[in-house]
């Protein structure tokens, strides 16, 4: 994903998710090991799955990379590519009859997605994209039974790993089509199929989803959990009974009982005893998650990392919304500028903000360390603080004060946009005698250096001219610091 151009550079690096294959291994010069989250449904309904990997060729991509021969259109435009998330609609099996169907399937997902938290309340934060990828048949492979094989651009199909429900796409070219075309931080990738199916690419950041409407929508949200969230499965079946491992990275699932959990200040501490209205209930511990149904805990107790129609849990709520805000800028303009690049009292910045859907930002300017204006002002001039001759500091401090993160140190780091820039000030116009005050004393001064042609009273062009316009310039200045 793209990081910030700011001194967070590195710490959003290292927290990113990457558009490259960031747990990819090479399995020799002409393949490629993928990491693959495989989710799908019991007959129950409930949801089992585990983590795996896939093999492909990279050569098999590069006729497609740089291609651009599917209509590609930009749906919701919020801003810059490098400071908003990128997300990529391409689909699989849809012949060019078949176009008009995958278009409105990608309307009502993205209808979906920005219904549910948190994407509804920051889809100012996003850019949606659709690819019209076009196959030369129907369908997907392995639909409806294992064996079928269509011939379609994504070579997307079920029984990815020998798992009927997986659905996978050969993710080195569904990437490579859609960064033809686009800065794609995720990529969603539909299959032509009403049967329910689904798989998170972890190392190329394509989630897989297909079945009817509201059904692929629900299994692209889950998966988005995985591919944009980094979050991990909370549903305790696919795997060993007890849970192998070490503790697990992701936030939403521990091998620590609720008191060391506590007691360490770790993982999900922070929310234990909440509600928040809209999610997933109350936040504890509860045993099983992530494939097995001992020793390993969950926030809550269903969830949609364990039941795709569910809402997140806060924890992951607060995950998600912290990877929104990894290459998001809440200061559309101005950017920061080199020392030097303000002189003198004429300066004037104006300043846009860039704001969550579900608020404004809240806005601290400062001068030389002292607060100035109120709250989000839009410009700052210099005019109006009659600033003593020498460089001076401006800053502003933007901040999303949203109560769905509470990590403070992520706050302070992906949360808080700042600007900062030095100006450089010299002798007031009107303080004719340098005195740091604008008084009447300065009137009479500057009549003597105007009658004794003193080049401090040369203030209008043209320069080395002595007329009536200095003496306009000194008097406009005189009465409005700001020339106005």
């Amino acid at each position: 994903m793209k990081t910030r151009k700011s001194m967070l550079g590195i710490v959003a690096a290292y927290i990113s998710v990457s558009t490259l294959p960031v747990n990819a291994q090479s399995s020799g010069d002409d393949q490629y090991e993928e990491p693959i989250i495989f989710c799908w449904p019991k007959d129950s309904g409930e949801l089992t799955g585990f983590t795996g990997s896939r093999v492909m060729d990279p050569q098999k991509a590069q006729q497609f990379r740089g291609s651009t021969t599917f209509n590609a259109v930009t749906l919701l435009d919020n801003g810059p590519s490098q400071s908003h998330v990128d997300l990529v609609f391409v689909g699989d099996g849809y012949t060019e009859d078949e176009l008009d169907r995958f278009r409105n399937e990608v309307d009502f997902a993205i209808e979906k997605l920005f219904n549910a938290e948190p994407f509804k309340s920051y889809k100012s934060l996003f850019n949606i994209h659709r690819i019209d990828v076009v196959s030369n048949e129907s369908g997907v492979d392995n639909d409806p039974t294992f064996g079928i094989e269509k011939d379609t651009a994504l070579d997307m199909g079920f029984w990815c790993n020998g798992i009927p429900r997986a659905l996978c796409s050969d993710t080195l070219v569904t990437r490579a089509i859609a960064e033809s075309y686009f800065e794609a931080d995720q990529i969603i990738a539909i299959g032509n199929s009403s049967t329910r199916g689904g798989a998170a690419s972890t190392g190329q950041n394509v989630a897989h989803a297909s079945g009817t409407l509201s059904t692929m929508a629900d299994v692209m949200i889950h998966e988005l959990g995985h591919t944009l969230g980094q979050l991990a499965d909370e549903y305790s079946t696919g795997g060993p009974a007890d849970y192998p491992g070490i503790d697990p990275h992701q936030i939403n699932v521990t091998i620590l009982e609720l008191d060391d959990m506590m007691d360490q200040e770790t993982k999900w501490s922070n929310w234990v005893g909440e509600s928040f209205p809209g999610f997933d209930g109350l936040v504890g511990s509860w045993e099983g998650a992530r494939y097995s149904q001992f020793g390993i805990y969950r926030p809550s107790i269903n969830s949609r990392m364990r039941s795709s129609y569910r809402n997140f849990n806060m924890p992951s709520v607060e995950k998600l919304v912290m990877q929104f805000h990894i290459p998001f800028d809440g200061i559309a303009s101005p950017t920061i500028f080199e020392f030097n690049e303000f002189e003198g009292h004429d300066t004037n910045i104006p300043v846009v903000y860039n704001h969550p859907t579900w608020q404004d930002l809240t806005v601290v300017w400062k001068l030389d360390q002292e607060p100035i204006g109120d709250g989000a002002m839009n410009e700052f001039r210099a005019c109006e603080y009659q600033l003593q001759p020498g460089r001076h500091l401006v800053t502003i401090a933007a901040v999303d004060e949203t109560p769905w993160v509470r990590d403070q140190w992520q706050i302070e780091q992906l949360l808080t946009f700042h600007r900062h820039w030095w100006i450089d000030i010299e002798t007031y116009p009107s303080d004719a005698n340098a005195d740091g005050q604008i008084n009447y004393f300065d009137i009479s001064f500057y009549i003597n250096a105007f009658t004794s042609s003193d080049p401090a009273a040369d203030l209008a062009e043209p320069k080395g001219v002595f007329d009536v316009q200095d003496v306009l310039m000194f008097v406009d200045r005189f009465a409005d610091s700001c020339g106005s």
